[in-house]
């Protein structure tokens, strides 16, 4: 296209998850990923609104990990896991808080694990801006079958591209 003719490089703004199960009964560790993410519309006006205005508090704060049992398709709309999970959490309804730190020069990266203390099974991610409740999202990622047994943890690794 024009773009490289002239010598210029297409911008873009992409994530992907990578998943670790710790098996609280075996001490197993098992990898699942990498899922590519879909940032919502909510999460896409944050980013607009840090640019305008005086604070930046919902991208700061995109460091929530959420999981949830919904495998329904993702929607530009959304505005959280479909199905958050809330006595299974282990504090309830409390969502991992993430570590944030760069993953590179150009990559975002926040990882988070959730420990649950019932049975799951967990089909999304939700990157939010809340530890619990309705709150700003930045992503949703369908999983596929993620089974969790009480004890287990899911740790999330969230790495976010700018370039």
């Amino acid at each position: 296209g024009l773009q490289e003719m002239l010598g210029q490089k297409k911008s873009r703004v992409s994530g992907i998850l990578n998943l670790d199960i710790f098996r609280a009964s075996t001490g197993a560790t098992e990898h699942f990923g990498t899922f590519k993410n879909t940032v919502v519309n909510e999460g896409e006006t944050a980013l607009r609104d840090c640019f305008i205005a005086t604070s930046c508090t919902d991208v700061q704060n995109f460091k929530y990990h959420g999981i949830g049992t919904s495998s329904a398709a993702i929607a530009e709309t959304d505005g959280g896991c479909t199905t958050e999970l809330t006595t299974q959490y282990n504090p309830d309804s409390t969502r991992a808080t993430g570590t944030q730190t760069n993953n590179g020069a150009n990559v975002y990266r926040t990882v988070g694990t959730n420990t649950v203390d019932g049975a799951a099974t967990i089909e999304e991610f939700c990157l939010m801006a809340t530890a619990s409740g309705a709150g700003t999202m930045w992503t949703r990622i369908l999983t596929g079958t993620i089974v969790l047994a009480s004890g287990d943890g899911l740790q999330t690794t969230y790495d976010l591209t700018i370039e």
